[in-house]
């Protein structure tokens, strides 16, 4: 069983841009560039799952525009075109012969700057205390394209793993649904319910061009959902409070869990605040407690030693969310 050894610590700085504008009584259009998905851990190199993970990072940005279309007063619609951008970076060491005093380095990184999707989504009003919501983003697939760099003794050098390299990856699909209730003219209530179609994500392939060999791990994501719970308090014209939780359900079996993304069952809980500095101009903070539960792995799958031993062992994960957005109106 592993024990006592830390991840360090990160930080990430994850942007957003809204617009949109009215065209007529029932047409409106939008644009936004967001980071849908991120993950980042970087372990000592010396750790005792080396072989397994050192640094892992996969940034995506994704540009949207949308057109919105209100046949009715009580009911909008509206469908975009996503194109995203992403780079992925991958690193960890290699076991050599026994003969040999230190390990090889493997360095991936790669980059794709052309994949698409789409999303969908409607908003009915039935009453006016009362809205629902729903939304689809597509699966977006990614076509990596990068180099593979390798360090060692001299004696292997030629026959470590490098040159040009492919990889795929395709981000799930989300399907949302939620509700907003007015219990009064200050207090809003919402829930919603997302389901994410995690098991596209069932093999990590890296594809070495000049020589056509294929390194492969199974993943084997299992599609998952996140519940969501929120309320915001009008306390006057100028401030509203928000709060809210969520439990996002882990999509990987224990046998598969990987350093590279040690995921399990997670609690968010937020606070949060809008206040109305100006007629047209307002400012939006939050922050967000993710905890995930402590897991504990005695089935592993993913060997970390030459020998084939299961990376068995237990994890602990937290972050500390902030965001700050202006809205402002023109």
């Amino acid at each position: 069983m592993l024990q006592n050894t830390v991840e360090k610590n990160l930080l990430f700085y994850p942007v957003h841009f809204f617009g949109t504008t009215q065209l007529s009584e029932k047409f409106s259009v939008g644009l936004g560039f967001t980071t849908p998905f991120g993950l980042g851990t970087e372990w000592d190199e010396n750790w005792v799952g080396k072989y397994l993970a050192v640094e892992t990072s996969l940034q995506t940005f994704t540009v949207t525009p949308i057109v919105s279309y209100k046949p009715v007063e009580s009911l909008a619609i509206s469908a975009g075109f996503v194109y995203s951008f992403a780079n992925v970076l991958i690193t960890r060491k290699n076991p050599l012969q026994p003969i040999f005093a230190s390990d090889a380095f493997i360095h991936l990184e790669g980059d794709d700057m052309f994949a698409y999707g789409f999303n969908a989504g409607l908003m009915f009003k039935p009453t006016k205390c009362i809205s629902i919501g729903a939304s689809y983003h597509s699966e977006v697939t990614y076509e990596f394209e990068g180099t593979a760099t390798s360090t060692g003794p001299d004696q292997v050098a030629s026959s470590l793993p490098k040159g040009d390299i492919t990889a795929e990856l395709t981000t799930p699909q989300n399907i949302a649904g939620g509700i907003a209730v007015d219990l009064s003219s200050k207090l809003k209530l919402s829930a919603d319910f997302q389901y994410v179609g995690w098991s596209s994500y069932d093999t990590l392939a890296v594809t070495f061009v000049e020589t056509n060999v294929v390194s492969a791990s199974p993943r084997m994501y299992e599609d998952s959902y996140i519940i969501r719970l929120g309320g915001a308090y009008k306390a006057n014209d100028q401030l509203t409070v928000l709060g809210g939780i969520y439990y996002d359900n882990n999509p990987v079996s224990n046998e598969y869990l990987n350093p590279s993304l040690p995921e399990s069952d997670r609690i968010g809980l937020s606070l949060g605040f809008e206040a109305h500095l100006f007629e047209n101009l307002s400012i939006q903070g939050s922050y967000l407690f993710i905890r995930g539960q402590q897991l504990t792995i005695d089935n592993s799958h993913e060997a970390y030693t030459s020998g084939g031993s299961g990376f068995n062992g237990t994890y602990n994960t937290s972050a500390n969310i902030f965001g700050l957005s202006f809205n402002l109106g023109l």
